[in-house]
């Protein structure tokens, strides 16, 4: 079994790299860095482009999504203890919003 290149729409269409990664559908575009890590998103409806821009630390850990739509901007950042378990994520919408910290022990995850 492979990818798929259609779909239930008559309309619906998927392109791939290569690489075996999905590059194009019928509302996005997808590309990729040296790593295989998925770096930007866009896509068009109705003339009017939505970015997202995924960025990634020297271990391919996610540490920013950044979510364009018109005049909007939404930043997501995260970081990551000694062990790659992620510590606390950031949320800015023009203006910071939202600061999470999290906390591991004996495999239970809280939240604060």
């Amino acid at each position: 079994m492979g990818n798929r290149l259609t779909g239930p729409d008559t309309i619906d269409y998927y392109y791939y790299n290569r690489g075996n990664q999905l590059t194009m559908d019928r509302k996005h575009q997808y590309h990729y860095d040296n790593n295989g890590n998925l770096i930007n998103r866009v896509e068009v409806d109705g003339g009017k482009a939505r970015i997202r821009t995924y960025s990634y630390d020297y271990e391919d850990r996610l540490i920013q999504v950044i979510k364009q739509e018109e005049n909007e901007v939404l930043t997501v950042s995260s970081g990551y203890d000694p062990f790659g378990q992620r510590i606390w994520k950031w949320m800015h919408y023009n203006k910071p919003v939202l600061m999470l910290f999290f906390i591991s022990h004996n495999n239970h995850k809280w939240c604060i």
